[in-house]
């Protein structure tokens, strides 16, 4: 399961072991570590990156999330970075990118307080225990989640929604006199904007699950390597499982994204 983790340190010496053990436990194949950054809080409350870790570097399909995660936790530095990821900082683009919700960002954002460390990590893991138990044993408190699947959700909501706007002015512009049409037309004219706006969204977002996807598969080749016979095959089961989902979720994308673009052949 794919999976956005926050472990929080109160030093940073602990955090660099969290870190090392971290990097184990891909190694050995108990997880799959896609991305990984280390931040650390001062006094101000300023969030800033102190490692970034070569496999998911801020300007990647994957370390994308990492940077939108950035972004969501604050600071000014945080900004600058999230910035880098894709020129879009918005709370809502962040987190459909991050895959968290605002739950978990408040969550997050309380246990960082001034003084301490945290890794920000972009994983794959069956089981919960390996990863707990070696971030306990360095004084670290983690919080993990699932990343969301139900951004295409809100989506097709607001598609199907803007396509009734449309349809209405559509049918009010016809019935109108002439002195009003063009305040319809131009009410049309924005809610087709904000269905372009939509339409574009969607399909960045399957540009980037394309890529994304590129760039797990790799990993997680490269991770068998390594790993025991038995991680192997638990690796080998997870990239076929890996590319259903991605199929699956980029054929939902999909259907949105046809959806929207039909609406914007409309016209009055």
């Amino acid at each position: 399961m794919n999976k956005m983790t926050v472990t929080v340190f109160g030093n940073e010496t602990d955090a660099y072991n969290g870190l090392s053990a971290l990097k184990n436990l891909h190694k050995n194949g108990d997880i799959t570590l896609y991305g990984d950054v280390l931040i650390k809080k001062n006094d101000a409350g300023e969030v800033s990156v102190e490692d970034m870790d070569e496999k998911g570097p801020i300007g990647t399909a994957l370390g994308l999330t990492l940077g939108s995660l950035i972004g969501l936790l604050g600071g000014p530095a945080a900004a600058v970075v999230a910035g880098t990821a894709g020129g879009m900082t918005g709370m809502l683009y962040d987190m459909d990118n991050a895959g968290v919700d605002s739950e978990f960002i408040d969550d997050v954002s309380e246990a960082i307080i001034p003084g301490t460390v945290a890794i920000l990590a972009n994983i794959e893991e069956e089981w919960t225990t390996p990863l707990d138990t070696k971030m306990l044993e360095n004084q670290g408190i983690t919080f993990r989640r699932l990343r969301s699947d139900v951004e295409y959700l809100q989506w097709e909501r607001e598609i199907v929604l803007e396509n009734e706007v449309m349809n209405e002015l559509i049918a009010e512009f016809n019935d109108s006199v002439d002195a009003d049409k063009a305040s319809i037309k131009k009410h049309f004219e924005k809610s087709k904007a904000k269905l372009k706006a939509i339409a574009d969204r969607v399909k960045g977002k399957i540009d980037t699950l394309i890529n994304e996807l590129d760039e797990k598969v790799e990993i997680l080749e490269a991770q068998i390597d390594n790993a025991t016979d038995e991680n192997k095959k638990k690796i080998k089961a997870q990239v076929a499982k890996l590319k259903a989902d991605h199929e699956a979720r980029v054929d939902k994308l999909n259907r949105a994204w046809e959806a929207a673009k039909t609406e914007l052949n409309k016209e009055i």
